[in-house]
């Protein structure tokens, strides 16, 4: 998903909302139909509402920009949007050190393996982990790493399970859903 890029004029009155009343920044988006995805021109990057939120630590409002998301791609793409820095909002909340953030982040489906470049003189790309590491946040690298194990945990799962499935389909002449529907367990 990329950013949409929004008329000079929303983009003042959201960033003028930022700097006064973070809470009425949503009210603002909803009201005007915004998707959570405009792009916002803050410091000479661009980038979204939710990097914004990320990287300054406004967790409840987060939290409710998240909510206002239908839980499927959109939300997915919108959260694991990249800013002109080829950051996402998670890039940022770990970068700043903001644990609930990156929580709400992390629960909404933010993308723990998404790469970002990081200018440490060598100009590596690095995942969310290695960015908590170099970043010498440990506490979020010990989160992350918790994650990232309950993920793996998940896949290698999906994948035994596709993997005794396809056993018993080779063993017993069977379809795939057949057996499926024979051992609903899986």
């Amino acid at each position: 998903m990329e950013l949409v890029q929004l008329p000079n004029d929303r983009q003042s009155a959201i960033r003028t909302r930022l700097k006064r009343n973070v809470a009425s920044v949503q009210e603002y988006y909803h009201s005007n139909g915004l998707p959570v995805n405009s792009a916002l021109v803050l410091g000479g990057s661009t980038c979204s509402v939710l990097h914004y939120l990320a990287a300054h630590g406004h967790t409840q409002e987060l939290e409710h920009f998240c909510g206002l998301l239908p839980h499927d791609y959109s939300l997915l793409a919108a959260i694991n949007v990249q800013s002109s820095e080829r950051r996402t909002p998670l890039h940022l909340a770990i970068a700043a050190n903001h644990l609930d953030c990156i929580k709400v982040l992390v629960r909404h489906g933010a993308n723990i393996w998404q790469q970002t470049r990081v200018d440490n003189g060598f100009k590596q790309l690095m995942a969310a982990v290695d960015l908590a590491h170099v970043s010498g946040n440990f506490q979020v690298e010990s989160y992350l790493r918790k994650v990232e194990l309950q993920q793996k945990a998940v896949i290698l799962t999906a994948r035994k399970k596709l993997l005794l499935l396809r056993i018993w389909e080779t063993q017993h002449s069977l379809p795939l859903s057949v057996i499926r529907h024979a051992l609903p367990f899986f």
